[in-house]
């Protein structure tokens, strides 16, 4: 199933799920694991210093509030349904932000942090 995304300095696998690559400087910075998803948007920084972003159309998704989700080895995994949900190289980034609805309704998002918060 193809899905209408913004996308910015991204390179995906086909049907918009896969490895997802930096276009900048060619680097794999993660991979859709799930295609089953309701709605997902990811922003990195890459080591290079480019902004990478996909964001699938969905209408309205709620993220005034903070729906917490463990990175276990760089893995999103649903605490509803278990399914993993995407990887993050988290030695490729500076930083990342992501909302996800998963396929079961559950939504989790992590705001991109502020650099002088990481530092």
């Amino acid at each position: 199933m193809h899905r209408e995304a913004y996308k910015r300095n991204i390179r995906m696998g086909r049907q918009n799920y896969g490895q997802i690559f930096c276009t900048q400087c060619g680097e794999r910075i993660g991979h859709v694991i799930s295609k089953d998803y309701k709605y997902l948007y990811l922003v990195f920084i890459c080591k290079c210093g480019c902004e990478v972003v996909y964001q699938t159309k969905y209408e309205n998704p709620d993220n005034t509030q903070n729906y917490f989700i463990e990175l276990k080895n760089g893995i999103a995994s649903c605490r509803r349904c278990g399914k993993e949900l995407f990887y993050i190289d988290k030695r490729k980034i500076i930083n990342c932000g992501f909302h996800v609805i998963c396929d079961c309704g559950k939504q989790y998002n992590i705001s991109l942090s502020k650099v002088s918060d990481l530092k």
